[in-house]
Parts: C-alpha cells; structure tokens; sequence
C-alpha cells in the first residue's frame, strides 16, 4: 500500500516539478565578509516573486513553434505556375501568432509582461530563394521546386560584443514542392486576362531558428532589512532575455489559383494546411538586467542575476495548422514582383515578399 501511495505521490508531482525548479541567484562581484549577503537574498526573494509568471511557458513555446512554422513559405510562387521552363524566385516572409482574434499588438506585449505565459508567437525568414523546373519532360502539368534559405544576424552584428540587450536571430528552411495542374487555364479579351487554372501542391519543408530578444520590466529598489547608517540597499533590473529555439518538420498541402489582369496585375487565392509531422521548441529564460549597490557602503558594486530552469522545454507546434492564401503582385514580362500572405484559422498570420522571374 505504501509503495502504491508513493508511486501517486511522484505521479502528480512530476508534471509540476518544472514550476518548482524556476529559481533566481544574485552574486555581487565584491562581498567582504559576506556583508551584502542578506541584501543579495532578498533579492533573490523578489526576483523569485516577481517573475515566477516566467518559470513555466508553455503557451508562449508553443506560439512561437507555430509562427517559425509559418514562415516556412518564404520565397513562394504560389499565383505563378504555367511557366514553360523554370521559376526562380527569392524573398522574406514574416509571422505572427495571435493569442485571440484580430491584430491587438499592445494586448499580446502587455499579456507577456503583465501574465508571464501568453499564446502569442513571432516568426521571420529573412531570406530564402526557390527554384521550380516544368517537369513535362516527365509528366505534363507537374512543376518541381527546391526551396532553401539562411540568415545569421551574426553576419551584420559583432557576435563578440555583449549579448545582454542584444536582438539575434538564426533560421533556415529547406523544403521541396511538387505542384500539379489539376485544371488548366485558358486566356480571355484578346491575351489581357489570363486564367492560370487551379494547381495543386504537396511537399516537405524543415524549418528551423534561434532567436534571443529582451523584455524590459521596471526596476527595483530592495534593502537588507535593517535600518541605520549601516543598512544597506540596491537598485535592480528585472529585465530579462528570451532566448527561443525551434525546429519544424512540415507537410505542407494546398489548392490555388490565379489570374492575371491587363498584362500587369496578378492575383490569387487558395487554400490547405501544413502538416507538422514534427516539432521540437525550447524557450530558456535569462537575466538581462543586474543589481547595483545604491548604499554609500559598497556603493556601486554590481550584481550578476542568474535565472535557472525558466520557460519550457520541447514544446510543439499545432499538428495540423488550416490556412488561406492570397497574393497580388506586378508582373513585366518574365519579371514578377509579389506579396504574399496567409491567414491560419488559429489566428496566426504571414506576410511575404517575393521577387521571381519565369520563362
């Protein structure tokens, strides 16, 4: 019986073991004595306080899984198919994760500085290109395109330099695509509008990006509990960094269709889904901010903050992510210029952009 009572006992303890292991550590860089122990201690307590909301996210990871997800469409020429020989196209494409519907920006900053755990994601490819080749030396009406992309903000930002306060950002998407021309199209008034037909797509995508970013909360003031000329006190920074890592691995399905108006104006709409067959999102939460001494007494002695076993480990994404898509674009004979953008009923959104040339 004891054995049975103990195995339930760990059974409902486990899967809350993670809001217990949350803790905050304060260590001044000079301590004589120990005299600044007691001030450091408190402090560890109204950190643990004050940002225990962040111990445990596993909304936010699961938002952000969502949104790196969705930007694996980068650099799509969805609206363009038809092409005789190949398509290549280069772009960017950015996401968000809403907690509720509509676009409320100040609700989702004010959720997670305000609730800690938030469904709210933001996701970005900033460059990817894309290739498609007609495949009807094999089979008529089907189009295969590779998709690859890389960014390293290293590339712009010295990686050398401090990392507190400091936005990096690290994705890369490889995927390819099979499109098939389920209707054709037809032209009408003389070649100024053109009907491209209904395609249908199918592929497989891996996305993945490492991302840190800091939330500035208010700073403190906290005291070692004594009074006199001796007590002492400090100011604190309670800010703090996220640093998010995901990794998706994506069917990605869908039907659309396009026109092209007066030999200029392209514009599409479709529908599908991406299928994450695979998802894997870490979120680590970590101190951006320090204490200072603020006591005439080891006045201006810094603090190091230290946040252990914060925010959420393997989180996923939404399995199965319904989406609608629509473009519109210029196009002057090969060349195109596009926008892409979709809606996830999950209140998720992207918006792209998209330059190709066709032949």
């Amino acid at each position: 019986m004891k054995k049975i009572l103990g195995a339930l006992i760990v059974s409902l303890i486990i899967p809350v073991s993670g809001l217990w292991a949350f803790t905050v550590k304060v260590e001044f860089e000079k301590n004589p004595g120990g005299v600044l122990d007691q001030l450091a201690n408190n402090i560890e307590k109204e950190l643990q306080k004050d940002l225990k909301k962040y111990g445990d996210m596993p909304d936010y990871a699961k938002g952000m899984a969502n949104s790196a997800l969705y930007v694996a469409d980068a650099a799509t020429s969805r609206g363009y198919q038809g092409y005789d020989l190949f398509n290549i196209s280069g772009g960017f494409m950015a996401a968000l994760q809403m907690p509720s519907s509509g676009l409320d920006f100040d609700k989702v900053k004010n959720d997670l500085k305000d609730k800690g755990d938030s469904y709210v994601g933001v996701g970005v490819q900033p460059l990817a290109g894309q290739v498609g080749i007609n495949m009807g030396f094999l089979m008529e009406d089907l189009y295969l395109s590779l998709k690859f992309g890389k960014f390293n903000s290293d590339w712009f930002v010295d990686s050398s330099s401090d990392e507190k306060g400091k936005v990096t950002y690290n994705s890369g998407i490889f995927g390819i695509m099979a499109n098939y021309l389920i209707l054709p199209g037809d032209s009408f008034a003389a070649g100024s509008v053109v009907w491209r037909g209904v395609t249908a797509g199918m592929g497989f995508t891996y996305s993945s990006c490492k991302t840190n970013y800091g939330l500035k909360l208010d700073t403190i003031d906290v005291n070692d509990g004594t009074t006199g000329p001796t007590a002492l006190k400090a100011k604190v920074d309670q800010s703090i960094t996220f640093a998010v890592e995901s990794k998706n691995y994506i069917i990605p399905v869908e039907l659309y269709t396009s026109v092209r108006l007066l030999y200029l104006l392209n514009v599409g709409a479709g529908f599908g889904f991406d299928l994450a067959v695979g998802s894997d999102t870490d979120v680590d939460v970590r101190s951006d901010g320090d204490a200072k001494v603020t006591s005439v007494i080891q006045k201006d002695t810094p603090g190091t903050i230290t946040i252990e076993d914060g925010g959420a480990r393997n989180k996923k994404s939404n399995v199965f992510n319904a989406r609608l898509m629509a473009n519109v674009g210029l196009s002057a004979g090969p060349v195109y210029f596009d926008v892409p953008v979709s809606f996830y009923l999950d209140n998720g959104y992207s918006i792209g952009f998209t330059a190709g040339i066709v032949w």
